[in-house]
C-alpha cells in the first residue's frame, strides 16, 4: 500500500468554463510546475503550512485511530473514510498502519428561474397555481448544502422577511488565514458572524456558486426569478476544490444538519473527467456513506456529451488498440493527458507514442509494462521541416496494476509540446476485457484516420463526483426557453429547440453498467442571482436583472449547464425532505422517475435511459405520489353554471358534464394531441399518449371552460 492521488482534474459542469487542473501524486511540486500550464497551476500548498499535508485513508475495520502517529490529527471520519492532516517528515511511515488500505493525496475537483417553476410544476407546490395538493411546501424545516466557488450570501435572493442572510454557517476553504476550527484549515463563520460580513464567501472570480444557490434557494419575491425551495435554510461551502477537501466539506455540512437536526440536501454542480466512473473512487465512497435517510446528496451529469473525451477498446484476442488525445493550448504550449483505466484483473501493456499529424508519421513509440507502481519521464526533439524549426514535447507517464481501490489496471499519461501538429497517443495491447480512455483536458480523442486507432464515442461521460457515485441523484439538462430579456431590453436569442436535451448534456452509463443521468431539468438560459463582486455571468449570455446601475448589488443574470439543472432537483428534493424528512435518496430517486415528465422529446421511457434518465422532473407530481394523491384534474363549471369533472386516473380520462361537448387535449408546445365529441360518462384511454404534462379544454356551443393543466 503506497501514497497516491495520481490522476488529474476536470471540469465546470458549467458549458464553456474550465478553470484549474492539477496534478497530485508522488511526483513533486517541481513536476507539476514543469508539466502543467502556469494558468492551470494549483499545486497543493500544503494547507496549514508549508510541512503538512491533508490526506485521505480507506481503512479496514480493524483500523485503531491511536495507531496513527501522534503528528497526525483526525479530521473526520464516516464508515471506513478518514481524512486526516501529517506533516511531511511522517507520510513514508503511514504505509504500515495496521488497517489502512488505500491513502490519497488531495486531488483538484472542478465547476461544473421563472419559466423553471412552471416547466418543473412547482409553483403547484408552492400554492402559486392551483393543485390538490393538502398545502404549500417551500423547503421550511430542511437544509439546503453547497460547495462550490463563491457565494454572495448578502444577495437579496438569500435574505428573509427581516433582511437577514438565510445563511447558517459558511466555510471557506480557500481563506489562508489562521484556524482554529476542528479541521485546522479555512475559516468556519455562522449566525451572528454572517450577518454582520459583508465580504463573506466573495470571489472576484466567479459567480457560480452564488447562481447555484438561487435556483435552488433564491427568495427574492421582488422578482419572478426565486428559487425552487425559497424558504430552506443554507449551508456553505467555498471549496478549494482538492478532492479531500470536498470530502471534509460533504462530512461538515452532514455535521451541520446533524446539529440543527434537520433533513438536508446538497448540492454538487462540480465534476470530474477522470477517475474510474465506477463508484470506487474515496469521494464516491463518501457521498454514498452520508447518504441516507434526511441526507441526499444531488449532482451534474456534466457537459461532456458534445465533446466526447472518452473512448473504449474491446479485446476478445491478444491484439492492440489505439487513441491519440486531441491537445489543448495554453500560451505558448500544448498540453495533452489521458487517463486510462481497464477491467478488474485485466493485464494489459502499452505504448505512449507522439504522431506527426502532417506526415502522420509515429515518431516516438516506448513500451510502458504497466506494473504495481512505474512511472518515467522523457523528451522528444524533432525536427519541423514546414516551420524549419526544432519542435520538442516532454512525457510523463505513471502506471499501477492494480489499483487498490478496484482492482484495475490504471495509466495515466501527460505531455507538453512546443507544436500544434505533435499529438501524444497510446496504444493498448490486452487479450481480453474492455480499457476506457479518457481526455483529461475538455477535448476530444481522435484516430487521425490511421488504421488500428480509434475516435471518441458518447458513452460513458458522465462526469466523476457529480455523477458516479451509488447513491448521489444525477441530473442532466434540457432547454427551457429560446430566448432572454436583458435589463437594457435587448432580447437575446437562446436557441429554437425548446423542450429538447441540450447538446452537451453528458451520457451515461456508468462504467459498472448504471444508467445516468436519473433525471434532467431545464439547464439552458437559467436565470438566478449574480455576485456583486463580478462583471457579469461566464457564459456571456447577459444580466437580466440590474436593479440600480451601475451598482452591482441584487443583479440577476442567465446560466447554461447542467450545473443549473443539478440545484434545480436539489431544491426539489427539499420539498419533498419538508413533506417527509426520513426519505432516502432510494426512496427520492424512484418517486422522481416514476412521477417524470414524458413528451415529444424524451418519447415513451419505460426504463430509464442514458441521457434522458426517467424524464423532466415534475415537482408536482413528485409531491402527489410522495403524499398518495391521485392525479385528478376537477373542472368546477361550464358557461351553463353546471358541474362539469373530468378526473384522471390510471391514464383514463372520466367525463362528468350535463350535455355534449368538444374534449381537446394539447401538448406543452401547442400541438393538439386529441380532439373528440365526448358525453357524460365517456371514458378517454389516454394509454396511447406519451406520459407529461398537458392542457385540457371543453368546448360548448356557447363558450369553452377555461384551459386545465392535465399531468399523466
Amino acid at each position: 500500500m503506497k501514497i497516491t492521488g495520481v490522476f488529474i482534474s476536470t471540469v465546470f459542469c458549467l458549458i464553456g468554463v474550465s478553470y484549474c487542473s492539477t496534478l497530485n501524486s508522488d511526483i513533486n511540486s517541481d513536476y507539476l510546475k514543469k508539466y502543467i500550464p502556469k494558468s492551470a497551476q494549483c499545486i497543493d500548498e500544503k494547507s496549514d503550512n508549508k510541512n503538512h499535508h491533508r490526506l485521505t485513508l480507506l481503512v479496514e475495520d480493524s483500523f485503531i485511530e491511536s495507531n496513527l502517529p501522534k503528528q497526525c490529527r483526525i479530521i473526520s471520519r464516516s464508515g471506513n473514510i478518514v481524512s486526516i492532516i501529517c506533516p511531511d517528515s511522517i507520510l513514508s511511515s503511514l504505509d504500515n498502519i495496521s488497517g489502512v488500505e488505500y491513502i490519497k493525496r488531495s486531488q483538484k475537483i472542478e465547476f461544473q428561474m421563472d419559466s423553471v417553476r412552471i416547466l418543473t410544476n412547482t409553483d403547484e407546490v408552492h400554492g402559486t397555481r392551483p393543485s390538490d395538493l393538502p398545502g404549500n411546501f417551500t423547503g421550511k424545516g430542511v437544509l439546503f448544502g453547497i460547495i462550490d466557488a463563491d457565494f454572495d450570501i448578502h444577495h437579496p435572493a438569500f435574505l428573509d422577511l427581516n433582511g437577514q442572510t438565510r445563511f447558517v454557517a459558511l466555510w471557506d476553504q480557500t481563506d489562508t488565514a489562521s484556524s482554529d476550527n476542528r479541521y485546522g484549515f479555512g475559516i468556519i463563520k455562522t449566525g451572528y458572524q454572517l450577518k454582520n460580513d459583508s465580504l463573506a464567501g466573495l470571489s472576484e472570480l466567479t459567480t457560480h456558486g452564488t447562481l447555484m444557490t438561487s435556483f435552488a434557494a433564491g427568495s427574492d419575491y421582488s422578482t419572478n426569478y426565486y428559487g425552487i425551495a425559497p424558504e430552506v435554510i443554507i449551508a456553505g461551502v467555498r471549496s478549494s476544490y482538492k478532492d479531500n477537501d470536498i470530502i471534509t466539506g460533504l462530512d461538515w455540512l452532514a455535521s451541520i444538519a446533524d446539529s440543527l437536526k434537520m433533513p438536508c440536501v446538497i448540492n454538487l454542480s462540480i465534476g470530474s473527467r477522470l477517475g474510474p466512473h465506477d463508484g470506487t473512487s474515496l469521494i464516491d465512497q463518501k457521498i454514498d456513506n452520508i447518504s441516507g435517510a434526511g441526507r441526499v446528496i444531488v449532482g451534474a451529469v456534466g457537459n461532456d456529451y458534445a465533446i466526447a473525451p472518452h473512448t473504449m477498446f474491446t479485446f476478445s484476442e491478444e491484439e492492440s488498440k489505439g487513441t491519440w488525445a486531441y491537445p489543448v493550448y495554453e500560451d505558448p504550449l500544448y498540453y495533452s493527458y489521458m487517463d486510462i483505466w481497464g477491467d478488474k484483473g485485466q493485464s494489459i501493456s502499452a505504448s505512449v507514442q507522439i504522431v506527426d499529424t502532417h506526415s502522420l508519421s509515429i515518431i516516438y513509440n516506448t513500451d510502458v509494462p504497466v506494473k504495481n507502481k512505474y512511472e518515467f519521464e522523457d523528451m522528444v526533439e524533432w525536427f519541423d521541416s514546414i516551420a524549419e524549426k526544432t519542435d520538442t514535447v516532454s512525457l510523463i507517464v505513471m502506471g499501477e496494476k492494480s489499483n487498490a481501490l478496484n482492482g484495475k489496471p490504471h495509466l495515466f499519461i501527460l505531455s507538453k509540446s512546443t507544436s500544434s501538429q505533435l499529438y501524444t497517443g497510446v496504444k493498448i495491447k490486452a487479450a481480453s476485457g474492455t480499457t476506457h480512455v479518457w481526455n483529461g483536458y475538455r477535448k476530444t480523442l481522435t484516430s487521425l484516420g490511421i488504421e488500428g486507432y480509434k475516435g471518441s464515442d458518447k458513452v460513458y461521460n458522465v462526469n466523476e463526483t457529480g455523477g458516479t457515485a451509488k447513491r448521489i441523484i444525477t441530473v442532466g439538462a434540457y432547454v427551457g426557453r429560446s430566448f432572454i430579456k436583458a435589463w437594457n431590453g435587448e432580447i437575446v436569442p437562446r436557441g429554437s429547440n425548446t423542450g429538447n436535451l441540450t447538446h452537451f448534456s453528458g451520457s451515461g452509463p456508468t462504467v459498472d453498467g448504471r444508467i445516468k443521468p436519473d433525471i434532467t431539468a431545464p439547464g439552458w438560459s437559467v436565470i438566478g442571482a449574480v455576485s456583486r463582486f463580478v462583471e457579469g455571468v461566464e457564459d456571456d449570455e447577459g444580466i437580466v436583472v440590474w436593479p440600480d446601475y451601475p451598482n452591482k448589488y441584487g443583479r440577476y443574470g442567465s446560466n447554461t449547464g447542467t450545473s443549473a439543472s443539478s440545484p434545480i432537483v436539489a431544491g426539489i428534493v427539499a420539498l419533498m425532505l419538508e413533506a417527509d424528512p426520513d426519505l432516502t435518496p432510494e426512496d427520492i430517486k424512484e418517486i422522481l422517475q416514476e412521477t417524470a415528465i414524458n413528451d415529444e422529446f424524451t418519447g415513451k421511457i419505460v426504463e430509464p435511459v442514458n441521457r434522458w434518465g426517467a424524464g423532466k422532473v415534475n415537482a408536482s407530481g413528485a409531491m402527489k405520489k410522495l403524499l398518495g394523491i391521485p392525479e385528478i384534474l376537477l373542472i368546477r363549471k361550464n358557461p351553463d353554471n353546471q358541474r362539469v369533472t373530468i378526473n384522471c386516473t390510471k391514464r383514463m380520462l372520466k367525463i362528468q358534464l350535463p350535455k355534449e361537448g368538444v374534449l381537446s387535449l394539447y401538448n406543452l408546445n401547442g400541438r393538439q394531441i386529441i380532439r373528440k365529441n365526448v358525453n357524460d360518462g365517456d371514458i378517454i384511454n389516454l394509454n396511447y399518449t406519451p406520459k407529461g404534462v398537458y392542457t385540457v379544454s371543453l368546448d360548448f356551443k356557447n363558450g369553452r371552460l377555461l384551459n386545465k393543466i392535465l399531468v399523466h
